[in-house]
């Protein structure tokens, strides 16, 4: 095998077994950092039962089944679903994440503590993994500089860059 974390599509078009396939569909999905943060298989075989033996055998029996993106209005706006313990969350979908952002952590501001370095990680990650996926609706093209242009990302990048190395250095991850 090989280690290609840049793969980011994979297209099957002959039947893989057991450890063929588990390290094929490996390729695609290992994370490259919060900008990969998922891989695409387009499959030409019906490979379902399959992937279900392989992932019985190589990993979680019960991991079985088809997992399928929420709606384009759902990651955009937000969503509630109900957690193992019964109870409804909010997920917040790239709108509100996006004005959390812009409410707490200006463009420029120097954030001082180390408390607010670390949200502001973690509500950046947020948006960087939300808006991966939301990359891959064709309509959010049309509006997703309505909620941060491309040089506000950059601008946060770089934010986000610098604060990453000074709360977590050289940690991996």
């Amino acid at each position: 095998g090989f280690d290609s974390p840049l793969t980011d599509v994979l297209w099957v078009d002959k039947n893989l077994e057991m450890h063929n396939l588990i390290q094929a569909f490996s390729r695609t999905n290992r994370i490259l950092n919060s900008v990969k943060s998922y891989g695409k298989i387009v499959c030409f075989r019906n490979l379902e039962e399959n992937v279900n033996e392989a992932l019985a055998l190589y990993g979680d029996k019960d991991a079985s089944g088809v997992v399928i993106l929420k709606s384009f209005k759902e990651y955009l706006n937000g969503y509630d679903t109900t957690n193992k313990q019964g109870h409804t969350i909010h997920v917040k979908g790239y709108s509100e994440i996006v004005e959390e952002l812009k409410e707490k952590y200006p463009i420029g501001i120097n954030i001082l503590k180390m408390e607010d370095k670390k949200d502001f990680l973690k509500i950046f990650g947020h948006i960087l993994r939300t808006k991966n996926i939301l990359d891959s609706f064709d309509d959010f093209a049309e509006i997703k500089d309505d909620y941060l242009t491309d040089r506000q990302l950059q601008d946060y990048t770089s934010m986000y860059n610098a604060v990453h190395d000074e709360v977590l250095g050289d940690e991996p991850g």
